[in-house]
C-alpha cells in the first residue's frame, strides 16, 4: 500500500472491508477497488496518459473476462470518454460511458478508428444521464446498473459517492479513482477535508 504524503490518514484503511484504498504517491490520489490488486502506476507518465494507464491496471486487476461480462463497464462521469474509448476501441473491452453533456470523438479517435479492419468492435456507447435516483428508477437505467460488469470512475467528482452507493447496491465490482470532495457541496458529510478524509468516510 502507498499512503499520501501528506496525510495518513489513508494508511489504516487497508485493513477494512470490502474496500481496499491505495494511492499514487506523486498525485496523492486514492483508488478505491472491491477486489484484490496493485495501485495504478502513474507516477511517471504525463496527465494524458492517465487514461491508459488505468485502463491496464483496470485489465490487469479485474481481468477481461470480468470487464466483458454483462454489459461491460460502465464509466460513470467519465467527461470527453477517454477512459471508454481506451477500454473499447484500443483494448477491445466493451464499455458505456454515463455522463449528461454531449461527447463527440476527436480527430485523433476518429482517425485511429477509420485505420482498424472490418469487424473491429467500433466506438463505445454513450448514454446521456446522470447516475441519480432517477436514472436508477428507470427501466433502462436499472437494467444498466444490474448489467454493467464493473462500475468505474476517474476523477469522478460529484459521482464518486454515487458510484460506489450504486456498486454496492446492486453488487458490482467498482474502482474510482477519487480527487476533489467539494466539502461546501456535500455539507451531510462535514469531515471530509482531504481525498483520504473522503475514502474514510467512504469506507
Amino acid at each position: 500500500q502507498v499512503v499520501p504524503k501528506q496525510d495518513g490518514a489513508a494508511a489504516e484503511l487497508s485493513q477494512r472491508l470490502p474496500v481496499r484504498v491505495e494511492a499514487d504517491r506523486a498525485a496523492h490520489l486514492l483508488v478505491l477497488v472491491s477486489r484484490g490488486g496493485a495501485a495504478p502506476h502513474l507516477l511517471h507518465r504525463a496527465h494524458a496518459q492517465r487514461h491508459a494507464e488505468f485502463a491496464a491496471w483496470l485489465l490487469a486487476t479485474f481481468g477481461e473476462a470480468t470487464l466483458q461480462d454483462g454489459a461491460g463497464v460502465l464509466d460513470v462521469a467519465g467527461g470527453g470518454g477517454d477512459l471508454a474509448f481506451e477500454l473499447q476501441c484500443r483494448r477491445g473491452v466493451r464499455t458505456t460511458l454515463l455522463e449528461p453533456r454531449e461527447v463527440r470523438l476527436d480527430g485523433r479517435q476518429r482517425r485511429f478508428l477509420r485505420k482498424q479492419p472490418p469487424g473491429h468492435i467500433g466506438p463505445y456507447r454513450h448514454v446521456r444521464a446522470l447516475l441519480d435516483e432517477g436514472f436508477d428508477a428507470s427501466a433502462a437505467g436499472a437494467a444498466l446498473l444490474r448489467e454493467a460488469s464493473v462500475f468505474v470512475g476517474l476523477h469522478p467528482d460529484e459521482a464518486t459517492e454515487l458510484i460506489v452507493d450504486a456498486a454496492l447496491k446492486h453488487g458490482r465490482p467498482f474502482a474510482v479513482v477519487p480527487c476533489c470532495v467539494f466539502p461546501r457541496l456535500f455539507p451531510h458529510r462535514p469531515c471530509v477535508r482531504t481525498t483520504a478524509d473522503f475514502c474514510d468516510y467512504l469506507t
